[in-house]
């Protein structure tokens, strides 16, 4: 079947082949070859070092799971000696998906369940609760919360074990959950708050 090249848009992919089952689509893919070096920066000393077909997931089109199988190459460059496979921007790599894909599943993961986000997509549940945790991991690097005018303080049992939970009443959020509800964890932590 003649490759669709606009169904993978905004991708600077070139679709090389297209297939179509019951339930999936399947793209394989190639990204143009790096103009320069990695490592030393010459450019036009590049020589093709091999290659390996890898397969990624993208979000789900027509009501069909997509999975691109991208042709990765490596170069080695004849200034430097080095080899390398330069990086897909557009990759999320860690999670073998799309950098869209991987936005996908943060935003559905929001208004349904994970297992239904899976089943979308085409991943194992475990796939999309790793997405989310690396998600909320970077999300807790630059979270610095404040006082609100109005705190809400109160437990919850989860895991095993009760938590404090503190809410700015007036947003009606939460600002965050405690690994503990006794006295000194909550002391130490609004003592440390700005």
């Amino acid at each position: 079947m003649t490759p669709p090249n606009s169904l993978l848009h905004p991708l600077k992919a070139q679709v090389l082949s297209f297939q179509e089952d019951e339930h999936d689509y399947h793209f394989q893919v190639e990204y143009p070859d790096p103009d320069a070096c990695h490592t030393c920066g010459t450019v036009g000393q590049l020589v093709r070092f091999g290659k390996k077909q890898v397969k990624f997931r993208d979000v789900p089109m027509h009501g069909k799971r997509v999975s691109l199988w991208v042709i990765r190459r490596r170069f080695q460059c004849k200034s430097c000696s080095t080899t390398f496979t330069p990086p897909i921007y557009e990759m999320a790599e860690d999670h073998r998906m799309t950098r869209r894909c991987y936005d996908y599943i943060i935003n559905r993961s929001l208004s349904g369940t994970n297992a239904k986000v899976a089943q979308d997509i085409g991943f194992d549940e475990s796939v999309v609760r790793a997405v989310i945790k690396s998600h909320c991991d970077m999300k807790a690097i630059g979270y610095r919360p404040t006082l609100p005018r109005v705190l809400g303080i109160d437990e919850l049992y989860l895991n095993r074990q009760f938590r404090c939970v503190l809410t700015d009443i007036e947003r009606g959020t939460i600002l965050d959950i405690l690994e503990s509800r006794q006295y000194p964890v909550l002391y130490n932590y609004l003592a440390n708050l700005p």
